[in-house]
């Protein structure tokens, strides 16, 4: 029986997955609360760092859902940022 444990980078790039569905249903939802900002900010800076990293970058892995979930959660958190208070 093969070895079908996940590797590292599809183990990172399904943790990108779960920030960029995250992200698309905390827009949805509609709720502009600072605990909904504050996950949206999060999730957004989770896929702007692990798109930088070569282990991503060079895994061959499907990665076009990203750029998009990150750039819709920056423009939520240009009409609803993050405050300071969010943050504490």
């Amino acid at each position: 029986m093969a070895d079908t444990k996940p590797t590292e980078a599809e183990r990172a790039v399904s943790a990108l997955h779960d920030s960029a569905n995250l992200i698309t249903k905390l827009i949805a939802s509609g709720d502009t609360k600072e605990e909904v900002r504050g996950n949206i900010d999060r999730n957004v800076k989770h896929i702007d760092l692990m798109l930088g990293k070569d282990l991503v970058k060079n895994s061959g892995l499907d990665l076009t859902a990203f750029a998009p979930a990150s750039a819709a959660g920056k423009a939520f958190l240009v009409t609803y940022p993050v405050t300071k208070q969010d943050k504490d």
